[in-house]
């Protein structure tokens, strides 16, 4: 799910929602410009887009946690391994809520605004950003708001399952080369 919400935020645009007021960009925005974004931002729902994308960080906790415990445990007895798992699933509870509530965290919320904010006034020029905002208030824009998530859900298995296979031979084969670099300089260290 991790996986899935970060394509879709890469792929999406983040989206953004500015209700909170004032919204900071850079100095070097005008007036205008800083308007035109904050109206983009509501357009884009980024409020309600970081309370859905908390709700599935949320999701992705226990096995993030998990692996983590997993890794830091394992060069311990299996006993103690089993009583940092059990440890660690009484903890998930806890862990989950805290994910939530960093996503509707107004100060958090309002910093992911403004480096939004600092994104679209760099790359946008003022125009670029009115067509932007037109788009997502058609209804065209609006279905897109609603479906995106949906069509993460539906397209990442099988997004995953084409780029995974290639992306782990990359990886392994980057730490074979590097382990085997390390053995080449080891066997090359003369013996004190």
């Amino acid at each position: 799910m991790l996986r899935h919400l970060m394509v879709a935020m890469c792929v999406f645009g983040l989206n953004a929602h500015a209700q909170s007021g004032a919204l900071a960009t850079p100095a070097t925005a005008s007036v205008e410009k800083k308007a035109a974004i904050a109206e983009m931002l509501v357009a884009i729902n980024f409020k309600q887009m970081m309370s859905q994308m908390g709700s599935g960080m949320t999701q992705a906790v226990p096995q993030a946690i998990a692996q983590i415990t997993t890794q830091l445990s394992m060069t311990l007895a299996p006993e103690e391994q089993a009583k940092i798992r059990d440890e660690a699933k009484a903890s998930m509870a806890t862990a989950m809520q805290e994910v939530g509530a960093l996503y509707n965290d107004p100060d958090i919320v309002r910093g992911m605004e403004d480096i939004m904010a600092r994104a679209y006034n760099k790359q946008f020029s003022i125009a670029e950003i009115k067509h932007i905002t037109t788009f997502y208030k058609s209804d065209a824009g609006k279905k897109m708001l609603t479906t995106a998530p949906q069509l993460m859900q539906e397209t990442m298995p099988e997004l995953m399952a084409l780029i995974a296979p290639k992306m782990n031979e990359i990886i392994a084969n980057t730490a074979k080369k590097a382990v085997a670099k390390g053995e080449t300089k080891k066997r090359d260290i003369p013996a004190k």
